[in-house]
């Protein structure tokens, strides 16, 4: 049902579709510069005013052009497969092949139709099919044929404008966020190898080889099993859970729910896994870190892995792991591992890795103050999720009519 005074359009009745191109590569003198040229890689956030690459005015000259205000939408690449980017131009800007903008007819705001497609997303992706190489494809008929709802122009303004200051509270809050991870990761670069210490605590900190750090009963440093002991058959729905490349990677420790049986699980004790154990990669993307949580019941690790497992009367795990993270630790891993990044760690050679140690009570401070940074930071995701929802909730009530909006009233102080 349509609401009272709006009107169902087809979106190729309310916007102008423009094509995309690109200069030729052959003529250096038309790239460089400060001319935005999006594409794909560049269609990340909701609005944009830059890119990657840029044209010179020649270059400009051999471009298509979208004007302020113009909806930019992806139709061709792998993206497509999973995601719709669709990016609101803050400022006239060159763009390829890849891309069609969508200019707003008269009668139609800018804002308005960019909230619409955004909210139409599902529906428009459904359009898409896979053309040659599976890569793919956004049809322009079909997409010029798509039904939406467009009030009075008034209210679309209306509507836009209250939509966007949520997106400014979104943008804001990310910024937040990040200039708390920067805060973080500074303060943590300096905490944990010694350079700034915390206020009570003086004296030189010593080194030590990690291969020495762990408890009587079980080594430092644990590899997991290779051969022929976890082939698909020793596998089971319950049991003893199987830690993999992927929940390092994820650093979700429920990601990938693979099982071994009991008696398997005794039979590869030494690779065991227990609360306060810190696993990381060894081979390909080495160096990725995962901490075992207090609750977690005992596993085992596969043969992508080593186990680290430290006596908690001299190490605090929480604190091993943010050195561990640190640029400077992530860049000696990466020197030692045969092939470097890409290649593989050796458990023997993590065991000669260096690394400080403070007294006990020093780590358990540095990791307090830690993870206060960590719950400034939770606060802010904590804040930004309520922030999408509520922008979500609003655009399926906006957008449709079933909330309506008096256009001759300011919006209200708490939504400026």
């Amino acid at each position: 049902m349509v609401p009272e005074g709006w009107e169902i359009k087809e979106l190729g009745d309310v916007a102008v579709f423009k094509s995309g191109s690109t200069p030729s590569k052959q003529q250096p003198e038309y790239w460089g510069d400060d001319y935005p040229w999006v594409s794909a890689k560049d269609m990340h956030c909701y609005r944009i005013d830059s890119s990657e690459v840029t044209l010179t005015k020649k270059g400009r000259l051999r471009a298509s052009i979208a004007p302020a205000g113009a909806v930019l939408i992806l139709v061709r690449g792998m993206t497509l497969l999973k995601d719709l980017p669709v990016c609101y131009a803050m400022k006239e800007l060159a763009f390829n092949q890849d891309v069609k903008a969508l200019i707003p007819r008269n009668g139609i705001d800018s804002g308005f139709l960019f909230f619409n497609l955004l909210n139409n997303k599902s529906t428009i992706l459904s359009l898409v099919d896979v053309a040659g190489h599976g890569t793919g494809r956004l049809d322009t008929g079909l997409l010029k044929s798509l039904p939406v709802s467009f009030p009075p122009l008034p209210e679309q303004t209306k509507i836009a404008r209250i939509l966007s200051t949520w997106d400014r509270a979104i943008d804001t809050t990310e910024k937040l966020i990040e200039n708390s991870r920067q805060q973080k990761k500074s303060l943590m670069q300096q905490l944990v190898k010694g350079k700034k210490r915390l206020p009570g605590f003086e004296g030189e900190w010593r080194w030590q080889r990690l291969g020495e750090l762990g408890a009587t009963e079980r080594p430092a440093v644990k590899a997991g099993p290779f051969g022929s002991s976890l082939k698909k058959d020793c596998y089971v729905n319950r049991g003893y859970k199987v830690y993999g490349q992927e929940q390092v990677i994820s650093g979700d420790s429920s990601v990938g729910d693979y099982y071994i049986s009991k008696e398997k699980y005794e039979s590869l004790r030494s690779c065991s896994v227990l609360p306060g154990d810190i696993l990381m990669s060894l081979v390909g993307t080495i160096g990725k870190l995962l901490l075992i949580p207090k609750e977690a019941k005992p596993g085992i690790i596969n043969p992508r892995l080593i186990r680290i497992s430290l006596n908690s009367a001299r190490v605090i795990p929480e604190f091993l792991k943010y050195y561990l993270e640190t640029e400077h630790a992530q860049n000696e891993l990466a020197r030692r591992a045969q092939g470097g990044t890409m290649g593989v760690l050796n458990a023997g050679v993590l065991k000669e890795l260096h690394v400080p140690l403070p007294a006990v009570e020093e780590q358990k401070k540095i990791n307090r103050f830690i993870n206060c940074l960590d719950n400034v930071i939770e606060q802010h995701l904590k804040c930004l999720r309520r922030l999408r929802l509520e922008k979500q909730a609003l655009m399926q009530q906006l957008l449709t009519g079933k909330r309506r909006v008096k256009v001759d009233e300011l919006i209200p102080a708490a939504l400026t």
